[in-house]
């Protein structure tokens, strides 16, 4: 470790006395990681695969130009997260700073909401892998009790994998995310390249509704259902989410006051 580190870390560790307890973590995180876990959480490869046939259906292929108009919303809310993360860079974010913006009750509630959407939310994901990717991949027909199954497997492999080593998990998970951004750029690259060759591509597609209906297109919807283009946002909603755990191990990361902002 360099002295340059070492002091670094010193300096984290001493930055926890002002929230009242002692480092209990080991400081290994770096950069990518951080970024990574972010990325991983709901990835937009995960997010495309689930969303983007149902965006077509609802909103045809222009239901795809509410994806920039999320992405504002969702940097707005990245930035005031990258705030808080650099000002109270502790574990627990949602319990953590609600108990100190607000008061511990409304932290100890808010702590529990964001437990149960965890529970959820990694189960949902891991349930997707099991019926959308892995029949795919591996050539098989899904149904309720093999995707049930697999999927408890898949979540029981990852208890494992983070219950024994934190060092390990992060080098799966860079390891995955590394192999995604590749993939995900030669994915793009190739279905521009195969449009090109067959002669296929026209931009016209981007501006085109499919064969959803014009009428009440750009409406909002009522109190039951939304219109169209409304429905369309699922997909910025669903892809551009997660980055928030960055700061859930901020007491696990190098020089988190920049670092996971």
């Amino acid at each position: 470790m360099s002295e340059g580190t070492a002091r670094g870390r010193t300096a984290d560790s001493g930055e926890l006395a002002r929230f009242g307890y002692e480092q209990s973590f080991e400081r290994r995180t770096g950069r990518f990681a951080s970024f990574a876990v972010a990325f991983a959480f709901v990835s937009i490869a995960t997010g495309i695969f689930t969303t983007y046939g149902s965006v077509l259906n609802s909103s045809g292929p222009v239901g795809i130009w509410t994806w920039p108009i999320a992405v504002i919303g969702q940097l707005a809310v990245a930035l005031v997260i990258g705030s808080l993360a650099a000002r109270i860079p502790v574990t627990g974010y949602a319990y953590q700073w609600t108990s100190r913006l607000a008061n511990p009750v409304l932290g100890w509630i808010i702590g529990w909401v964001s437990f149960m959407f965890l529970a959820v939310v990694v189960v949902a994901v891991d349930y997707t892998v099991a019926s959308t990717i892995l029949p795919v991949l591996l050539d098989y027909t899904a149904s309720t009790a093999n995707t049930w199954a697999i999927t408890a497997v898949i979540v029981l492999l990852q208890g494992l994998l983070i219950g024994g080593s934190t060092r390990w998990t992060e080098k799966v998970n860079n390891g995955a995310v590394s192999a995604e951004l590749v993939g995900m750029v030669a994915l793009t690259v190739l279905l521009l390249v195969v449009a090109a060759v067959r002669q296929e591509m026209d931009f016209g597609n981007l501006w085109s509704r499919g064969a959803v209906e014009a009428e009440g297109f750009w409406g909002f919807g009522d109190w039951t259902s939304a219109g169209p283009w409304m429905l369309g946002f699922l997909l910025g909603s669903f892809t551009i989410v997660g980055f928030e755990s960055a700061a859930n191990l901020a007491e696990e990361t190098n020089d988190p006051e920049r670092v996971v902002p």
